[in-house]
């Protein structure tokens, strides 16, 4: 490939960066030190860059390198050649303030995931991407979409969205609201040049979303010459009936448009029946390009972006699992789902926002898939205005319309069929459980702008780098949801679908009557032809944001830094649902209240705090550090809160929860409105020990007023109050790169994490207070004054003390291995991700089973005479196809697990025959061949 022109103005240099033993190094960024300008060394290690001057320095830096400061000194070739960073602490990040300094200076736990694990993990979407991170723990078991991410303890928080982990693309949130999911808009693809995570500390300064952490996605600049990669990936068929051709093409091309100018474009398409049957495959695609424009003689730069995408993902959810093993119930394997031809006959009539009746289908739902469609555009401007001080504006707006389509149980436990006479094999009766088709469209738009203004002040013995400005979102939002119900058959492979039907006679098959002189109805596949369903959500609504932000960024001297920030955020929420006259759900079930069949209109909701932080880095030795930082910081109820189910509440206090001390969490059933607020801590040390690179920290955290989301039995996710939590932990981390092993890179992490309930409480419910509470405690609740609680006839209203448990789905340990070994001709590569400990529900008696987590890859490399080279690769993604339960649905926030365990200690019902329970399972195993092309 052609290098560009030389610049008209200032000094143009040009040289190659190369490691000792290894030879030309791609990839590296090379940046004029003091401004933004920069480029990276293409596929030979070669790199061109426009400096303002003779005196001008150049800054080299790679992950797995120690960075380079070198001086032009009048030069027209600057050769490098780089070392192995041992510790990878030499790898640039960017802070909160959006200043880049080196990951040993950072006041916070931060790690930079880059191309070496992207081989590893072969992302296909933003929470594989962070895979095998220190502190992270992440699930895509529901698909592409919807992976979620935990970070350091905290919980997801969310059933759609991350609520304390801000996902960043280039610097802005993906969405202007936490309540849809972070990657629903951006599919990972080639051009992804690194992934930030950030951990605790400053991190809530990127936005009200990051309590935990934040993790950005940051996207490729063009390099100094044309450059790309094309991809083929073929899927093996995971499932009797998929189809053959499963494939996934990526490509990324990018490189200058003229001297000034550089382009990136990079996108991907597939066809691919999935990793369980759902009865549509994954289709369609996404394309993304940028354009930069960057100054040679200052740091000024300019980004014009923009997105397409058209795709349908699956939406993986349950299948029976026994409560005895926690594996599949008989005849079931993972890559199976609760798709049935004959479900497709099914449908129901709903009144629609205009009045009209529809017929929703659920052929036509499940045809359609979760789908987005839509794109964005945004311009990203940064200026550098003399005397120390810079600008940088970063605006997007974007609206995709998007489809939420699937098959979900809402039965925490199995029942048997009382209507059935067919056995099944493990000798009960049919097992079913109740369903919902959740069938919903929409659209989301949002415009977000985050403006900038920074200053350099030396100041004798120290350097403040000081930034202050404002972020606004302008968010519309459009879903209509509506709900298919009916009774499902658990046997595998059968089709039944009912409802509530007359309990039939066995020998005559006649209704029984009851004692009121009426049949008596029960759930059932026989003798049930009719569907029930309506709304769920159909609502518009707006959701604003205004903030404002300051920080500064200190260094003292040489070896001491401080970072001090503060933000206060405005939240504003108005919302409109739209409510059709509704028959009862199924027969008995009391009648719709009129209030319920209004629209409600106006109904705004608003929240404001704010979020404070100081941290600081010391290094007593060149490769050595300590580190650390305090936070206050919070979390608004979302849209997600405001459900309007039920009209003018959300979600009330008191149908929920009875707490025992803070009568502020229960007023009366008024609306959760109050904030959660969440402190954080942390203390960590960087150093490199005999050519090893080792980092650790040790946190603490504490959740005042959380929330969390749970779906009802309409489908709908609502928030509920789940007391105060605090968290505590450790985690090390050692990267090892021998300079005796050419190629050879390896980091394994291990994480502690403790998080436990300070304060919740839930109704006993169906437990029974003086049999085995199996460690829990049952003791009386109080009133708003204090008082002990009774009920309308005087009896005491008796609670569940869950102070001390664990929180459901956190798991203590956490333990990552990620190997990287490429050579000239071939490379291997392999993760291994732990998750260990922990339980499933709130009273702790269901413990999650150990996963272990295994991906392994081999690829063999061609170098070819134009300077490209043709790879041919083999990965194998969760290589064990450990089929456990890995999320046990209905049971994280109520007493159902523990009544259950009450019952039936040992997972078998009276006849000695297996209860099943509503489980999901892990994605199952999958081969991935991949044919690449790099020029």
């Amino acid at each position: 490939a052609l290098a560009p022109a030389a610049g008209a103005q200032g000094l143009t240099v040009r040289g190659t960066v190369v490691d000792a033993e290894a030879g030309p190094v791609p990839g590296v960024a090379v940046r004029v030190v003091g401004t933004t300008t920069g480029t990276t060394t293409g596929a030979d290690g070669t790199y061109v860059v426009a400096v303002p001057g003779p005196d001008a320095t150049l800054r080299f830096t790679f992950v797995g390198y120690t960075s380079q400061d070198v001086a032009v000194a009048g030069r027209s070739v600057v050769d490098v050649t780089l070392a192995v960073d041992v510790g990878q602490f030499d790898d640039v990040v960017v802070t909160a303030t959006r200043q880049p300094v080196r990951r040993l200076e950072a006041t916070q736990a931060i790690d930079v995931v880059g191309p070496k694990q992207f081989e590893v993990t072969r992302p296909e979407g933003i929470a594989e991407s962070v895979t095998g991170t220190p502190g992270v723990f992440t699930s895509s078991n529901q698909g592409r979409f919807r992976g979620s991410i935990f970070v350091r303890g905290f919980p997801d928080g969310s059933g759609n969205g991350l609520v304390y982990t801000g996902i960043l693309l280039d610097g802005l949130p993906t969405g202007a609201t936490t309540a849809r999911p972070p990657d629903f808009a951006f599919g990972y693809d080639l051009g992804v040049e690194r992934v930030e995570v950030v951990r605790g500390g400053s991190a809530t300064l990127f936005g009200r979303a990051s309590a935990a952490g934040a993790i950005n996605v940051i996207t490729k600049t063009g390099g100094p010459e044309h450059a790309g990669t094309a991809r083929a990936t073929y899927y093996n068929p995971n499932y009797d009936g998929a189809d053959a051709l499963n494939v996934r093409l990526d490509a990324n091309v990018n490189g200058p448009i003229s001297p000034t100018l550089r382009y990136n474009v990079a996108g991907y398409y597939l066809t691919d029946s999935g990793y369980r049957d759902l009865g549509y495959d994954d289709r369609g695609g996404q394309l993304r390009a940028n354009v930069d424009w960057l100054s040679p003689n200052t740091g000024s730069s300019a980004r014009l972006y923009g997105l397409y995408t058209n795709v349908t993902i699956q939406n993986m959810i349950d299948i029976p699992y026994r409560l005895d093993t926690f594996k599949p119930a008989e005849g079931w394997d993972i890559s199976e789902s609760y798709y049935r031809e004959g479900l497709d006959a099914l449908s129901i009539n709903v009144v629609t926002r205009d009045g009209e009746t529809e017929n929703r289908s659920l052929q036509a739902a499940n045809e359609e898939g979760n789908y987005a469609r839509g794109a964005q555009i945004g311009l990203r401007t940064v200026g550098d205005l003399g005397g120390g001080f810079t600008v940088s504006n970063n605006a997007r707006f974007q609206s995709f319309d998007h489809g939420t389509k699937f098959n979900l149980g809402v039965s925490t436990f199995y029942f048997d069929d009382p209507n059935s006479a067919v056995v099944d094999p493990s000798g009960g009766r049919v097992p079913v459980n109740f369903r919902i088709l959740v069938d919903g469209d929409g659209n989301d738009s949002d415009f977000q702008n985050e403006f900038r203004l920074g200053y350099t002040l030396d100041a004798g013995a120290s350097r403040h780098t000081l930034s202050a400005g404002a972020f606004g979102s302008f968010a519309w939002f459009n879903p209509d949801t509506y709900s298919l119900f009916f009774v499902g058959d658990g046997r595998a492979g059968e089709f039944g679908a009912g409802n509530f039907a007359p309990l039939l006679n066995p020998a005559t098959g006649a209704p029984i009557i009851g004692g009121n002189g009426r049949p008596i109805i029960v759930p059932t596949l026989t003798g049930a032809t009719s569907t029930n369903g309506g709304q769920s959500r159909v609502d518009r609504y707006t959701e604003n944001v205004y903030a404002l932000f300051v920080g500064d960024e200190i260094e003292i001297g040489d070896d001491l830094s401080v970072n001090v920030g503060a933000r206060y955020d405005w939240i504003g929420i108005d919302l409109t649902g739209f409510y059709a006259e509704r028959a009862p759900a199924f027969p008995g079930a009391p009648p719709v209240p009129a209030a319920d069949n209004e629209q409600v209109a106006g109904r705004t909701e608003s929240a404001q705090d704010f979020s404070v932080s100081l941290g600081a880095n010391y290094r007593f030795a060149d490769q050595s550090a300590v580190f650390g930082n305090v936070t206050r910081a919070f979390r608004a109820p979302d849209y997600a809160a405001f459900s309007a189910a039920v009209r003018g509440s959300n979600n009330p206090a008191s149908q929920f929860y009875i707490p025992s001390t803070d009568a502020s969490r229960n007023p009366g059933g008024e609306a959760i409105i109050e904030n959660e607020v969440i402190y954080n801590g942390e203390l960590g040390v960087r150093t490199a020990v005999g050519g090893v690179g080792v980092d650790g920290a040790a946190f603490y955290t504490f959740i005042d007023n959380r929330l969390a989301t749970v779906y009802t039995e309409t489908g709908v996710a609502q928030q509920r109050p789940f007391g105060s939590n605090q968290i505590a932990g450790f985690e090390v981390g050692a990267s090892w790169t021998p300079r005796a092993i050419a190629g050879l890179f390896a980091r394994a992490s291990f994480t502690y994490q403790r998080a436990t309930f300070s304060d919740f409480e839930i109704p006993i419910g169906g437990v029974d207070p003086d049999g085995d509470l199996f460690g829990n405690t049952v003791v009386q609740a109080t009133d708003r004054n204090g008082s002990p609680a009774v009920d309308a006839q005087g009896n005491p209203i008796l609670v569940l003390d869950l102070a001390g448990n664990t929180l459901p789905r956190v798991p203590p340990v956490l333990a990552n291995l990620v190997v990287n070994y490429d050579a000239e001709y071939f490379g291997l590569n392999g993760l291994a991700s732990l998750l260990q400990g922990g339980f499933f529900d709130a009273t702790n008696v269901y413990e999650n089973p150990t996963f272990l987590n295994l991906n392994l890859g081999a690829y063999g490399r061609l170098p070819l005479a134009t300077g490209g080279a043709v790879r041919l690769g083999l990965l194998v993604k969760n290589a064990l196809n450990q089929d456990d339960a890995f999320r046990f649905l209905y049971v994280s926030d109520n007493a159902a697990a523990l009544a259950q365990k009450q019952a039936a200690p040992t997972g078998l019902n009276a006849g000695g025959n297996p209860i099943y329970f509503t489980g999901l399972p892990q994605l199952p195993r999958r081969f991935l061949v991949t044919l690449q092309y790099e020029f």
